[in-house]
This record gives structure tokens, sequence and C-alpha cells, in this order.
């Protein structure tokens, strides 16, 4: 079996990421099964050691010369290993029976950011007087604030973009889709949900104390910490567990009770690589995650295969006792009427419940990505379209986007965890796509809108 990356074009090598290790790429290797006894072929071929260092209690064993920064992470209970080798110690890692596969260590980043210009906030309008107003206005608090030691709460934006979801009694469009009303009475208290993107503002009143660095937040981005640079992450998690009551005046939390992990493993930029993705998959995995949220991914073109990397993790997780559930963003490819792209991967892979967007008339947002080969089937659909949530500098905002659709099926999946806490991770997907509400083609929808459990039983 071929080493994929020799097969691969010179464009797709040059995703590949450099080491500060060695000279040489990293590479992801796929063991045939999920063993402890994966780190021993990956130290015979590379000729190190294990060392013991601050990432083995997360379940991360990594393997090194002595005196020398590590040369591979191996993932016993995901059955891969991230290394960084010459193409003779790749080949003897290929050589052994236990290795299904070695893929190159593939760039993921925020679904189609470019598009995101375009679509959140409608560029606030589309006013560039507007943004140097608001901008002038943040930049005069942030002095006065420094200044005086006082800072003031957060307000709700008093414009919306054209087109936004409304907000009614206080409570997101968002919520009432997915069916949360007044008094709604499970909130996610039980379940733990991770979220993979780029980290969370720490001091956000409304998510201050939710997580601690270090334990239940953690950035596997070199040289940066799990405070969110970019604003995705933040918004992300605001969906998720943002409080029953808010400092801004309206409730957008799916679930305000959840337990909350947060792993960083997109830059600050919003992208980010496989060894560090499957990083923060094998941290929050190790600390319990019911529920991964990804809202993260890469263009995947028609009749292109799904990620076999990301499909065995899943997988693996899926089927464990009582199991974890990876939810991932579909994708912002689209232009409709003009065109329509496919599902991206990870999405595209079988055991990751995929999810496109739709808007507050339940129509089909725009960019959503959606099924248009044998393979990368959309699973259900959330609210993506002008989704208000928290943003850093305690601030809210406007996104739209198949990454805010995905937080809302996590969320939900929360819902169902407290009201059943017994449920494994099969049947959550089971019950996610079984209660949706149909909206019409399947390609598009999948089963249709996630719905919150009934109170008092599933």
């Amino acid at each position: 079996m071929a080493v994929k990356s020799r097969r691969r074009s010179a464009a797709a090598r040059a995703t590949v990421r450099e080491t500060a290790a060695t000279d040489h790429p990293t590479h992801i290797v796929l063991f045939r099964q999920a063993s402890e006894a994966n780190e021993q072929v990956v130290a015979k071929a590379l000729k190190v050691r294990p060392m013991t260092t601050a990432r083995s209690a997360l379940g991360i064993h990594e393997l090194g010369a002595p005196g020398t920064p590590a040369h591979a992470s191996v993932y016993p209970q995901l059955g891969v290993a991230a290394v960084s080798a010459s193409q003779t110690e790749l080949a003897r890692i290929e050589a052994d029976p236990s290795v299904e596969e070695v893929f190159v260590n593939e760039e993921r980043h925020i679904p189609d950011p470019a598009a995101d210009a375009s679509i959140e906030q409608g560029s606030l309008a589309g006013s560039r007087g507007l943004d140097y107003l608001l901008g002038l206005r943040e930049g005069i608090d942030t002095a006065l604030a420094a200044l005086t030691g006082r800072r003031e709460p957060p307000t709700v934006p008093t414009r919306r973009p054209e087109g936004a979801g409304a907000i009614t009694r206080s409570m997101t469009w968002g919520l009432g889709a997915v069916g949360i009303a007044h008094g709604y009475a499970y909130t996610g208290r039980g379940a733990t949900v991770a979220v993979l993107d780029t980290g969370i503002d720490l001091q956000h009143p409304d998510l201050q104390g939710r997580v601690q660095e270090g334990t239940t937040a953690r950035s596997f981005v070199p040289g940066q910490g799990v405070q969110d640079g970019n604003r995705h992450g933040t918004h992300c998690c605001g969906t998720v567990a943002g409080p029953l009551i808010s400092v801004g005046g309206v409730r957008y939390g799916i679930a305000p009770d959840v337990s909350l992990l947060v792993g960083k493993v997109l830059s600050d930029a919003g992208s980010g690589w496989d060894n560090q993705i499957i990083d923060g998959i094998q941290w929050a995995a190790s600390e319990g995650a019911n529920v991964i949220s990804m809202s993260l991914g890469s263009v995947r073109q028609d009749n292109g295969p799904y990620s076999r990397l990301y499909e065995r993790v899943a997988e693996r997780l899926l089927e464990g006792s009582p199991g974890t559930l990876l939810v991932a963003a579909a994708g912002n490819g689209s232009r409709r009427p003009l065109f329509t792209m496919p599902v991206e991967n990870p999405a595209a892979c079988p055991s990751i419940l995929a999810v496109a967007a739709v808007d507050e008339s339940m129509a089909i947002a725009a960019f959503s990505c959606r099924q248009m080969d044998g393979i990368g089937a959309v699973e259900v659909s959330g609210p993506g379209v002008s989704v208000y949530s928290s943003v850093p500098g305690g601030r809210f905002e406007y996104l739209s986007g198949t990454s805010m659709a995905t937080p809302h099926v996590a969320g939900v999946a929360a819902l169902y965890i407290e009201a059943n806490p017994k449920i494994a991770a099969s049947e959550l997907w089971d019950r996610l796509v079984a209660d949706a509400r149909p909206l019409g083609d399947h390609a598009d929808f999948g089963s249709g809108m996630v719905r919150a459990p009934a109170t008092g039983g599933t």
C-alpha cells in the first residue's frame, strides 16, 4: 500500500506542515486497530523511545530521542499517530501489518471564510461609515475602561443586519426553531460537549468561569493560548452553552448548564492542521465528552472521497461505550441559485453527523453545501442564518454559516443526554435524526431541523 503523500499533487504536498522537531513533514498514521501496541510500532520505525510529557495525561503518548523534541504523538484510543519522519522511516511504518494507511497532514479551516465576509452581519448593513463609527466607539470605550477601571456591560446591538433573524421575547429565533420556549425544562445538565474551534473569550461576561485554561480549555495551536483572537469559536461556544440569563438581555444558548470543554485547534487566523484537530479530539474524548462540535472543514469536490482518517476516528468513538458523537459543519461553498457544492470533509464521513444551515423561514441557506454524490450525506439541519451569539470583547454579533448551525445541533444533543443519561452515542445519532422536523429535499436538509426532546422524556 503506497503512502498517500507520494501520490499527491505538488499543491497537496504543499499543505503538509513542517514540524519543529525535525526537517521532515508530519504524516498521520492510521492503524487497523486502536491499541496500546501502536506505540511500539512507531517507536521501532523511528528508533525513538516513549517520553513522559504533560500531554501524557491527555492520552497522547509522545516519542522522541533523549534531549530532543517529540518526533511522534500516538493516540491509542483513536488508533492514530502523528509522526515527523523521513521517507525511509515512513516506509518502515507502512510495512508494518498493523498499519492501515498513511496520510499527509492536511490543513482545515473555518468553512469558506471568504464567503463569511459577505454573509456575516451583512457587513453590518455594508456601511463603511457605520463600521468606522462602531470601531471608533469601541476604541473610545476601551480607552475609558483603561482610564477609569470601569467596564460598561455589553448591550444587544441596536441595529440588526437586513434579514437578520428576529429576537422574540428575549430569545433568539434559533431557540424557537429547535423547540425551546420559555419554561423549557432541559438545560443540558449532566452532558459534556466539546467545541473544537478557535478558542473562547475567557473574559466574556456570559462565559467567564465556564472553562479554565489548562484543564477544561486547552490550546493545541503552537504559540497561541486558548483565548479566542478570531470570534468564531466564542460564537460557537455561546450557541452551545450561553447562559439562561445573558448580560445582553437575550437568551441564545441551547444548553446553559452543559459541561463545556473548549479545544483550540484552529489558529486565530481560522485554520489548523489534522494533528492539532486530532489532539483536540483525543483530549475531548479522554475528558468524557459526549459530543464534539467541529465547525471546520476543507473543500471536497463532487465525487471526491470522504476522509478515511476522520471516518475511522469517528467510527471508533461512535461505537464506544457510551461513546462520543462527532458533529460537523456541512460547509458554506454553495451559491444558490447559481451552483451548489458537496458536503465538505470531515462532515462527509459516514460516521460524522453532517449539519446543514437554514434561515428563519426554514429555507435552506444559500451557502449551505448539499449531498451531490453517493457519499457526503447531510444528516440534519440547524439554524444558521443571522445567528446571534457571543463574540470576544464582551460583545454579541449575528453570524451566518453551517458553522452556526453545528453548535445548535451539539446543544440539542446535550438536551437528549440530560433527558436520557444512559443514551449511547449511536442511539443519540438515531434520535437526533428520527426526531428532526422534515423540511424538504433530503439532499439539502437531511432529516430536517433538529428538535429538542419533549420535556419529561425522550
